[in-house]
């Protein structure tokens, strides 16, 4: 079993819901999906977790599923209590220095902290960027990561009831994630990350009802910042065109180079867009991946792609894909780190981000709300 199917399947053991079992701070139990009446107990061990089922015994230390299965089944706790800590800025004098918690306020969907202003002697509540939504927001966040993270839209909406008592639809769901990828992509609009000179360019297919799609990548090299993504049904010079077009509406400039595959839409798109700007050099690829400059790290990220499309089987329309590309873009440059960049996020290396930021999708959503003033 690869890792990455280990993932996925820690993940679906996690959605199922009554799998993991809290023994102690240190130790827990997590039910065998080939024996229902087993458990396998992970223990905390010498500055890492251990299981001790037959997979993880014989391919230590890498993670088996249910160290996966862990791992999301804290973090998904962590999320719900991180959204307790509203922001506790005074509207007036906007600071916390003055600031204390003053109670709790019970709306329809969740409990929200209130705070108290000495200075201003102003009571008010915290936001969460959820405002307007009839369900808990931990609900929104914990639904966002699953399904960027490769579970299906019914899967999520189950394990919400399963684990939360929350009796959502998966259309419902879907209509969460759409909501919060268009706020977030406003936000993250406006900012201008620091980029190499040296951008990659690469298209890979999608299965969409009735045929296929071109999801097409734009990757700085040193950050591997994805700067602009595209969906097409063909792979035309225009689709390069938009897809340069968006990349350096982004970053403010021109790359020195450009690497592809040889696709010869994006030479003719690279002349038609870097002329007057000292030209960037074109350098397309036939070779190894050996060579000094290679198209690696956009295959790389093509590889990431498939993984999380895979499971999904098909996209139902192309504005579907295209939701999907525009979220994955979210996911993949400010939610998950990157080994290659010791382990921050390409938002982070691209300085459009601070380091060490809990619970990344709330962070997002507060920071757009605070944007748009909601």
């Amino acid at each position: 079993m690869s890792l990455k199917k280990r993932e996925l399947e820690g993940l679906r053991i996690v959605a199922k819901g009554d799998q993991i079992k809290d023994i102690d701070e240190s130790s827990y139990l997590v039910r065998s999906q080939s024996r229902k009446s087993k458990w396998y107990k992970i223990v905390w061990n010498r500055k890492r977790w251990t299981c001790n089922c037959p997979d993880y015994l014989k391919h230590k230390p890498f993670k088996c599923k249910h160290l996966y299965a862990l791992n999301y089944y804290t973090r998904v706790r962590q999320l719900t209590l991180g959204l307790w800590a509203d922001e506790a800025k005074c509207p007036r004098c906007r600071t916390s220095k003055h600031v204390t918690k003053r109670g709790v306020r019970y709306n329809r969907s969740e409990p929200v902290q209130r705070f108290y202003c000495k200075r201003h002697k102003l009571r008010f509540s915290g936001r969460t960027g959820f405002k307007g939504m009839k369900t808990m927001s931990a609900a929104v966040v914990i639904a966002m990561d699953l399904y960027y993270k490769g579970l299906s839209l019914r899967k999520i909406a189950d394990h919400l009831h399963d684990f939360y008592g929350i009796k959502v639809t998966h259309g419902t769901v879907y209509n969460w994630i759409v909501k919060y990828v268009q706020l977030i992509n406003r936000h993250v609009a406006g900012l201008r990350p620091r980029l190499s000179e040296r951008w990659h360019a690469d298209e890979t297919v999608v299965n969409v009802s009735g045929g296929h799609l071109n999801v097409w990548g734009l990757l700085d090299d040193e950050t591997r910042f994805l700067i602009a993504s595209h969906v097409s049904r063909g792979r035309r010079t225009r689709d390069a065109r938009s897809l340069l077009r968006r990349g350096m509406r982004l970053a403010g400039h021109r790359p020195e180079e450009f690497v592809t595959d040889g696709l010869s839409s994006y030479g003719k798109a690279a002349r038609a867009e870097f002329i007057g700007s000292g030209n960037a050099k074109t350098i397309h690829l036939h070779g190894p991946f050996a060579a000094p400059i290679n198209n690696s790290k956009m295959e790389r990220f093509n590889g990431t792609l498939k993984d999380r499309t895979r499971p999904a089987r098909h996209f139902h329309s192309t504005r579907s894909a295209a939701l999907f590309a525009k979220g994955f873009r979210l996911y993949y440059n400010f939610i998950k780190p990157h080994r290659g960049l010791g382990g921050r996020t390409p938002g982070q290396a691209a300085q459009v981000v601070r380091k060490g930021k809990r619970n990344k999708w709330l962070e997002l959503i507060r920071a757009s709300a605070r944007k748009r003033g909601s």
